[in-house]
């Protein structure tokens, strides 16, 4: 059980509401709150204030710091790690999709006669269709673990795949963004 747990057991089995505890500590419920979501921790002064208005020893609250702050192997989630990496492989791979669809405009269409701009346009919606899905799919996976591992043990290797597959985003954002201009320069230097 984690002192998050155990503060808000303690308070019920005293019959005290958030306000009755608050007010035995001198500090305002929404401390109290924050302490049994596990936002924050008392500090020391306070947990020994905490045992005596509780009624528990000091040394059950502290073992339930170390178990809060101490996280297992269970902690990390393998799941949703490897759910944020498979939706930014799609991510990449729709936004590379839409660089295939810009190479496409360059094909000269003019000797399938009517059906040059319908193609162009139909190329164009594509690419911005894929372009869009590739980002919102990066930008809601990111939110998404940066949420979760927010208040985990494990934080660092979150942020550490994070890190990782955003950079790698933002080359593949690069490349599509930037390989047209040079083709356009190009096309225009060489005349096609």
């Amino acid at each position: 059980m984690c002192i998050s747990d155990k503060i808000a057991e303690m308070r019920k089995q005293n019959n005290m509401t958030q306000k009755d505890l608050a007010e035995k500590l001198n500090v305002s419920d929404k401390v109290i709150s924050k302490w049994e979501t596990g936002k924050c921790l008392p500090d020391v002064e306070m947990m020994m204030k905490l045992s005596r208005a509780l009624g528990v020893s000091i040394s059950e609250l502290y073992e339930c710091v170390e178990k809060t702050t101490t996280g297992t192997a269970e902690d990390y989630n393998e799941e949703r790690i490897w759910q944020y990496k498979k939706y930014s492989i799609v991510s990449y791979f729709l936004i590379l999709l839409s660089l295939v669809f810009l190479l496409f405009l360059t094909v000269n269409w003019s000797r399938f006669d009517n059906i040059e701009d319908i193609l162009r346009f139909i190329l164009i919606m594509l690419s911005i269709a894929s372009f869009t899905l590739g980002i919102f799919f990066q930008i809601t996976q990111f939110i998404r673990l940066y949420s979760y591992s927010k208040n985990k043990y494990y934080r660092e290797e979150y942020v550490k795949v994070m890190k990782k597959y955003g950079i790698i985003f933002l080359v593949c954002l690069s490349v599509v963004l930037i390989f047209p201009l040079i083709v356009t320069i190009i096309a225009n230097v060489v005349d096609f």
